[in-house]
Parts: structure tokens; sequence; C-alpha cells
């Protein structure tokens, strides 16, 4: 199968998460499982690898308790042998939507994992309760101190649509701790502006 085979056939309604190798100019994938709530695929913006080789990722159209689309965080356990199933987790369901929730709403982009293992990400709607569909936000998850235990999200940052800008679309963080990352400008929809958090990751 060749580089563009494969993506033409994972360009389907089920969306899905691949391992991909190349032997001798070929290309060759394993879906590591398909991204669903049970009744529809989900979409995922990709995933980042963990330590012990764990994947996390999330999705956009993930419902809320009022199955509306509101996103989820996931994550995706290697099997303890080649031929075994990777293990699929929710970690958190995004809340945005429900009354009073001024949580985040559709992460759309991949995840960065941070000293200790936090998580941290954006989503481009969500925050406020006074803006139509929110601004965005920056947030954090955290994991559990003992295994099975719940994830706890924080939200970082809420996006105002003013000179901050709004809809962020993606995060990097620097050794110092600093989260860098674009949005919407604020004083106009067609431009991008930069923006810089500090945050201790220590």
């Amino acid at each position: 199968m060749s580089l563009g085979e494969m993506v033409n056939r994972l360009l389907k309604p089920e969306i899905q998460i691949i391992e991909a190798s190349s032997q001798g100019g070929e290309w060759a994938y394993t879906a590591l499982v398909y991204l669903t709530d049970g009744t529809r695929p989900l979409h995922s913006g990709g995933v980042v690898i963990g330590a012990g080789g764990i994947l996390y990722g999330a999705t956009f159209d993930f419902p809320n308790s009022d199955g509306e689309p509101a996103g989820s965080i996931f994550s995706l356990t290697p099997p303890a042998s080649p031929v075994g199933a990777w293990a699929y987790a929710q970690l958190y369901t995004f809340t945005y939507g429900d009354p009073g929730s001024q949580d985040g709403s559709q992460p759309q982009t991949r995840l960065v994992i941070g000293p200790g293992g936090v998580l941290y990400g954006v989503t481009p709607y969500g925050g406020l309760n006074d803006t139509f569909d929110g601004s965005g936000t920056i947030f954090s998850l955290t994991p559990p101190q003992s295994p099975g235990g719940a994830w706890t999200e924080s939200i970082l940052y809420r996006f105002t649509a003013g000179t901050d800008g709004y809809y962020p679309g993606c995060l990097v963080l620097s050794k110092q701790g600093l989260f860098y990352g674009v949005s919407d400008d604020g004083r106009s929809g067609s431009r991008k502006t930069g923006h810089t958090l500090t945050r201790s990751c220590s």
C-alpha cells in the first residue's frame, strides 16, 4: 500500500487512531481503535505519547450530559503483548452547555504533556456564559494520585475576545513553563494574534 492509498483509506467516517510503518517503500498501518460514542464516529486532532507509551488525545464532538458536542479527553494504553488490544479510557468529558458551566468546549488540537504527566490543551469555544459559544480556554488535566482515580480539570485562562483574541488553535509549552499559542485577533476575524501565558510547571 502506498502512502497516498493509506491516507485515502483514512478519509472515512470511521475516525481511527493508527500505527504506521514503512518497509521497502511500502506503508502499512494498523488501526488501534475506532473513536465512537457508541452511536456515531468521533473526531480527534491527533494524539501525543506519554510515559509507558500511553497515547493521549481529545475529541471535539463527544456529547455532554445534554447530548450536545462538547468534547472529551481520552487515553490509549498499549497492550502487554504485540497481539493484544489497546485499552481505551475516557479521562474527562467537557461540561460546556450544562447549566452554569464555564467549561471549555470542543478541543480540536493535540494536547501537550507537562511535568508530572499533566495534560494541557486549548478549546476554541466555551469558557464564558455571557458570550455566544464562549471565546475559548486554556485548560489542564491533572492525573489522579492513585491508579483508577479521577483526573482533575482546571481552566487556566478564559479568552475574552478582546486584545487576547478568541478561538485559540494551538498550544506550546516551553522549558521555562510558558505557554505560547495563536488565536484569532480580537479586532479582526481575519487575523491571528499570539498569546503567552505564564504557568509554573515545576
